[in-house]
């Protein structure tokens, strides 16, 4: 009973609201055959279509873009001028995404939408998997918020030539990150723009000065807070073990233990009282949320009579 609430594919916990679910209706079978069949095929649990079983976000996505057919049988890379004058610098260790604006970076995508990607993704994405997005690239609204970079290798036409405005490229974005002094820089507000927010801890800006603001003694005990709510918040959102988070941040692991700690007491005697149970609802708010119910029923049975 407990894989009722798991993905089928992937066996990703569903049942705590965190990821966004597809349910598999009966009906799917019907309206998307080549879904349903690439489910049954790719699942490790047992895919029955009766609204019982989920799919979650991450491979629904996965599922539509193995079944979609190409956009288009286009070139994919944009010209670039004298291109029979520049030198080409194979490389077999890394791998370089299309630099073309008027697709999605991510294979077969028929959305519309196009936005520029973060260079905190991309030297991410660099750092991780040795693949560079140069900078003309484009990615469309979904696929930046459903933060699924990682797939991204193995759904994105990739080679190994660079040319030498792209090797400059990587250079700069690498010298501006050294400089920084950190890949993830949260300390200062603004630093960081509210897609890169939101790959790191699923929040935006606003939203993030809002749990510091109701969190003040994280003010009083950390001498940078923002960076200890922002340690706190990666660690929940990507799991990551205190080593790879100590070089994300440039410090050592006691120091971002030490701040995990501060971070994770504060909030919860400070945010989580505030959100989470019933302690800080007033009982005409209880009982108003909780008779809307028997008041619409009651109301229909005095109707019906």
């Amino acid at each position: 009973m407990e894989d009722h609430r798991n993905c089928v594919m992937c066996r990703r916990g569903l049942y705590r609201g965190r990821y966004q679910q597809h349910v598999l209706s009966e009906n799917l079978p019907r309206e998307q055959p080549e879904v349903a069949a690439y489910i049954q095929q790719h699942s490790v649990l047992e895919v029955v279509f009766d609204n019982t079983r989920s799919i979650c976000h991450r491979c629904w996505q996965r599922a539509a873009n193995a079944i979609r057919p190409p956009v288009e049988a286009v070139v994919l890379e944009a010209p670039e001028e004298n291109e029979q004058n520049v030198h080409v610098l194979h490389v077999p260790e890394y791998m370089r995404a299309p630099n073309n604006h008027r697709y999605c970076i991510f294979n077969n995508c028929a959305n519309n939408t196009r936005h520029r990607i973060p260079n905190a993704i991309k030297v991410h994405i660099f750092c991780v998997y040795k693949l560079y997005i140069p900078d003309g690239a484009r990615v469309c609204r979904e696929h930046l918020e459903g933060n699924n970079w990682d797939e991204l290798p193995d759904f994105c036409n990739t080679t190994h030539d660079f040319n030498a405005a792209q090797f400059k490229d990587v250079c700069d974005m690498l010298r501006t990150t050294i400089q920084r002094g950190s890949r993830l820089d949260f300390s200062l507000h603004g630093a960081m723009t509210d897609e890169e927010m939101h790959y790191w801890v699923s929040l935006n800006g606003s939203q993030f000065d809002d749990i510091l603001e109701l969190t003040p003694s994280l003010s009083v005990r950390c001498n940078d807070p923002r960076t200890a709510l922002a340690i706190l918040l990666v660690k929940l959102r990507t799991g990551d073990s205190d080593e790879r988070l100590a070089t994300l941040f440039n410090m050592s692991r006691r120091k971002l233990e030490r701040y995990l700690a501060i971070a994770r007491e504060c909030l919860i005697n400070e945010y989580i009282v505030l959100h989470l149970g019933v302690d800080h609802i007033d009982r005409e708010n209880i009982l108003a949320r909780n008779l809307t119910l028997p008041k619409i029923c009651l109301a229909m049975k005095k109707i019906a009579k």
